[in-house]
């Protein structure tokens, strides 16, 4: 026993005499045994626990057959796809015709539930009022009057997203506002008021107006999405039009309206677009005639929306500022 206490001094002196090295073989021995205690933890909880799942047995299983796709071989009756989906080549791994065919709607379905996670993650217990507008919608006439909104509902938070005619409505917007003619399958629709076409100008170029065919000596700005607008209103006015009375062409409505603001030509004036700039005197209309588009304005959003607060708030604001119905 007396050896024993003795051998013990003699290993603690020397320990102490080397103390880096002491504190070396602890530190690494303490971090052999936290990894290996990690490693079994995280075994126990992935692989040895059972699912979470109080009826084992009705949990629906994908695919009709026994086969998986873990190199195209056979596997046990939880296989999850009854065909390969990867042909293993000496150079590496070809996706099969079936996982061809398969990928993008796989790819849709991990998008959608990636951005619903992201929505439920960052969910507030305020109403969120997501608006898809297409970009001459939202800075011609939401953008200016979202004040007014707040101020009625300072309890909503609003986002706007990129909508209109060339973006798809999301299922994650609340609702959106589009020009059309109401017919959506997917989508409830609410008319707001008639889109009418009317020529707008800036005052100095108005006053080389007189009358409708003078236009023909100016130049008529075009939106590329909407070319029958000029037609339209000059047919109706009793007017030829030339094709050297065409002038520069515009992405959308809003960059048009601004070449007009900047004494550019004239452009074709889409309610409601122009009406805060002819309120302020920004534009004239130097022609009273205003032309149905025949197409209006409608307030669409998914059925299962129709309850939601912030939608029901934003209808009956918006039914506050326009009260006409489309013309047919």
């Amino acid at each position: 026993m007396g050896s024993l206490i003795g051998e013990l001094r003699y290993a603690l002196r020397q320990f102490w005499v080397a103390r880096v090295f002491t504190a070396t073989a602890v530190l690494t021995l303490a971090l052999g045994i936290g990894g290996t205690t990690a490693i079994f933890t995280l075994m126990h909880e992935v692989m040895l626990r059972s699912l979470p799942v109080g009826d084992p047995s009705r949990l629906y299983r994908i695919g009709d057959g026994d086969a998986c796709c873990v190199q195209g071989g056979q596997q046990d009756r939880w296989g999850m796809f009854s065909f390969p989906l990867f042909e293993r080549l000496p150079n590496g791994l070809v996706l099969t015709a079936q996982a061809r065919a398969l990928q993008p709607n796989l790819t849709a379905a991990f998008d959608s539930i990636a951005s619903s996670v992201a929505q439920i993650s960052a969910m507030r217990t305020t109403p969120v009022l997501t608006i898809g507008v297409g970009p001459s919608f939202a800075t011609r006439w939401m953008i200016p009057r979202l004040a007014s909104f707040y101020r009625a509902h300072p309890e909503i938070e609003v986002r706007l997203a990129t909508g209109g005619a060339i973006n798809p409505f999301r299922d994650d917007w609340t609702c959106g506002i589009l020009l059309g003619g109401g017919d959506w399958s997917e989508l409830a629709a609410e008319p707001l008021f008639s889109a009418d076409l009317f020529p707008v100008c800036t005052t100095s170029i108005a006053r080389r107006l007189g009358k409708p065919s003078d236009l023909m000596q100016e130049s008529l700005l075009q939106v590329v999405h909407s070319p029958e607008d000029w037609p339209l209103w000059l047919a109706a006015a009793g007017v030829k039009r030339r094709r050297a009375a065409l002038g520069p062409s515009f992405a959308n409505y809003g960059m048009a309206l601004q070449a007009a603001l900047d004494g550019v030509g004239v452009a074709i004036g889409l309610r409601p677009y122009v009406e805060d700039d002819i309120a302020m005197g920004r534009l004239v209309a130097p022609f009273s005639l205003s032309v149905p588009k025949g197409r209006a304005w409608y307030l669409v959003y998914r059925a299962f929306r129709e309850t939601d607060p912030a939608l029901i708030a934003f209808r009956n604001w918006l039914r506050q500022h326009f009260t006409e119905k489309p013309q047919s």
